[in-house]
């Protein structure tokens, strides 16, 4: 149902010079409607590639996807300009880390962008094959389950990782929780009105198998839909929010060497429900093939303080925790383009955690 709103190895012992996540610059921003465009170049090229990828996701095994799928990001005309931004996001970040060198960041480059494609073969599998269920492991299980048993209802942080909108929802769903999703409407393929219309319905179709309900948010007007998430939580229930840069109030929280926009609606959400608030991951898993989910521990949200504090000492909380997911699967985060260089920075030595590409234990991502 969709309800539209209207008006395991030990980090090494080193340590490298990083700028600390010390402070939190909360602020407003208005929200204006940008002009969507009528058609981009990205339509024209997820329509040719079509016949391609129809046959690969209805019969292909999917051990072979990121290879194949490596091959489509390497002809993709459009993909040089999201490489580029990709680029420039890893290179500030991980400045003067002598472990990403210029092959480590080509990549993660090339891997993001190929994983674009494999996320359109996940939904065309799904929309293809309505029983395909990819292996999935649920790590927080047990801390998920604490949770909902504790009474206040909910809501699951979904980080902005590659797979996040399909393999989340499945794992989710598959363990016995299907919650209520605060979405847009362009949310899918494409961001021009022709994907919004007629592209983007295929993967929010695929994804809605696995929610109870999906709630669309006007940002002009998002009281609305904010009513009905807290009537959700309210009952006990379960809600999931994407960590975006969309709303009027947001942060602006610092990770590695640059700096983050995360909008303050799930963590105010939260201090007013008195919901727990629970980040999520997901990354694929390199012996199996299989993803993997983590639910980590619930960030602090103290309601004895103000809704300010609250906002503040939850985004710098999850900064740290997602500061040590962007080390270990740099190639697995897809908001490299919008991060952006500190103003001001002040660094100090401090543990440099897992290499890229090794992901953490959970020791590493929750701390309790």
């Amino acid at each position: 149902m969709t309800i539209e709103t209207r008006a395991p190895v030990e980090p090494p012992d080193r340590t490298v010079e990083s700028c600390v996540i010390d402070k939190v610059e909360l602020s407003s921003q208005s929200i204006r409607a940008n002009p969507t465009p009528a058609f981009v170049p990205h339509d024209l090229y997820f329509l040719l590639s079509l016949p391609g990828l129809v046959p690969i996701a209805a019969f292909v095994d999917t051990r072979y996807w990121p290879a194949i799928c490596r091959v489509f990001a390497r002809l993709s005309p459009v993909g040089r300009t999201r490489r580029k931004s990709v680029r420039t996001g890893v290179e500030k970040a991980f400045a003067g880390d002598d472990s990403v060198d210029g092959a480590t960041v080509d990549r993660i480059c090339e891997q993001l962008e190929a994983q674009r494609f494999e996320l359109g073969l996940q939904v065309l599998r799904g929309l293809l094959r309505p029983n395909w269920r990819p292996a999935v492991r649920l790590d927080g299980a047990d801390r998920l389950a604490s949770a909902v048993a504790d009474g206040r209802g909910v809501i699951l942080w979904i980080s902005r990782c590659a797979f996040a909108d399909t393999i989340a929802k499945i794992g989710l769903a598959s363990a016995g929780y299907s919650p209520v999703h605060l979405s847009r409407t362009n949310h899918g393929f494409s961001h021009s009105r022709f994907g919004i219309r007629w592209l983007n319905p295929l993967q929010r179709r695929m994804e809605d198998r696995y929610l109870a309900e999906r709630v669309i948010v006007n940002d002009a007007a998002p009281s609305g839909a904010l009513r009905r998430l807290q009537r959700v939580l309210a009952k006990k229930g379960i809600v999931s929010i994407a960590v975006e840069p969309w709303g009027t109030h947001v942060a602006d929280v610092r990770i590695l060497r640059v700096r983050l926009r995360i909008a303050t609606g799930a963590p105010s959400l939260a201090w007013k429900t008195g919901a727990r608030l629970m980040p999520v991951f997901v990354t694929r898993e390199s012996v199996n093939g299989g993803f993997r989910i983590v639910v980590d521990e619930p960030l602090p949200i103290d309601r004895e303080h103000s809704r300010r504090d609250a906002q503040k000492s939850a985004t710098a909380e999850y900064a740290s925790r997602l500061e040590r997911y962007l080390r270990a699967a740099p190639a697995e985060w897809r908001d490299w383009p919008r991060v952006r260089a500190l103003a001001g920075r002040s660094c100090a030595r401090r543990d440099r955690g897992p290499s890229p590409g090794r992901m953490p234990h959970d020791r590493d991502v929750a701390r309790p």
